[in-house]
């Protein structure tokens, strides 16, 4: 297609966060798929990108959604290995455990990332208007004014945003805020004590594991019910299944450090 339509396709790996990324270039589309979250400081690659957009150029943006399910046994996984597992050896392990390649790369793609920031959406969409952007499209958005909702958010959403405005020059940047997925209060009133449950749980996890050293292999299968748990989450399931299998999944993990495997 691109030698019959004889086009010219230039790619720069650049980091968006760092302005002038794009030696000042302007352009009239963005795509902006999985990347938001997984970028050192989402707001300010969002006022780069405003900087490279043409005044009616258009902003696809798809970011994690802060309140689903599966945001909950990753956000604990991720704490348990921290990020001193070598890849290698978790993908080897996994593969052994008998998980599919297509699973082990999903869980290696939500582990390996060195940030993925879990924000609310009002936050994006707030600096996206600050940084001349009217939201036109929106899709699997969550109202998350009330609390987050484990019952009904989606892992992710997408929204389209057109640029009306140049961004302001007194625009200030403001703090990341990670949801803490573990903290009831972040939840509508009806689920609060369930996760205060959950956390529990994760927290006696928290307090075995700093009374032993374990190796890396052992970390790895304490974390094998949350890994299934994130992988065979079903949306479609009656959501008191779904606390169940959350509260399952955790105290799995428990169990298995508890007797050490």
């Amino acid at each position: 297609y691109i030698n019959k339509n004889r086009l010219s396709i230039r790619s720069i790996h650049a980091d968006i966060c760092k302005p002038k990324f794009n030696d000042n270039k302007k352009y009239d589309f963005i795509y902006l798929q999985g990347i938001i979250q997984h970028v050192k400081n989402p707001f300010e690659a969002i006022e780069n990108l405003s900087k490279a957009t043409n005044i009616n150029g258009v902003l696809w943006f798809y970011n994690y959604q802060a309140g689903a399910v599966n945001h909950i046994y990753i956000e604990a996984f991720r704490e348990i290995l921290s990020n001193n597992i070598d890849q290698s050896i978790l993908s080897n392990y996994l593969m052994l455990a008998g998980f599919s390649a297509k699973n082990v790369d999903s869980i290696l793609d939500n582990y390996g990332c060195t940030y993925r920031h879990l924000i609310k959406n009002k936050s994006y969409k707030n600096h996206l208007q600050k940084c001349g952007f009217t939201e036109f499209y929106s899709k699997d958005m969550i109202n998350q004014s009330n609390g987050l909702d484990l019952r009904v958010t989606t892992n992710a959403c997408i929204t389209g945003h057109k640029k009306k405005t140049n961004i302001i020059s007194f625009l200030k940047t403001p703090t990341i805020k990670h949801i803490d997925h573990f903290n009831s209060k972040n939840y509508i009133l009806e689920q609060q004590k369930f996760i205060d449950e959950v956390s529990h749980i994760k927290n006696k996890i928290n307090y075995e594991l700093k009374k032993i050293t374990l190796s890396n292999y052992d970390l790895i299968s304490i974390c094998l019910p949350l890994f299934r748990g994130y992988l065979f989450n079903k949306t479609i399931q009656p959501f008191e299944e779904t606390k169940i299998n959350i509260l399952n999944s955790f105290k799995s993990s428990l169990y298995l450090l508890q007797n050490k495997c």
